[in-house]
């Protein structure tokens, strides 16, 4: 699997992440790579 590849699945993962959070939710997030893609989706 290519960085590509990867990249799109972890996307992917970090907007299906970002359903589950709610409102007034606190959130603890890790270091990984992933959230990168989870941040970029709450803050939309």
């Amino acid at each position: 699997m290519d960085k590509a590849q990867q990249d799109a699945l972890k996307k992917a993962a970090g907007i299906e992440a970002a359903k589950l959070v709610e409102n007034g939710m606190i959130a603890g997030l890790g270091t990984g790579s992933t959230v990168k893609f989870l941040v970029d989706e709450l803050g939309r």
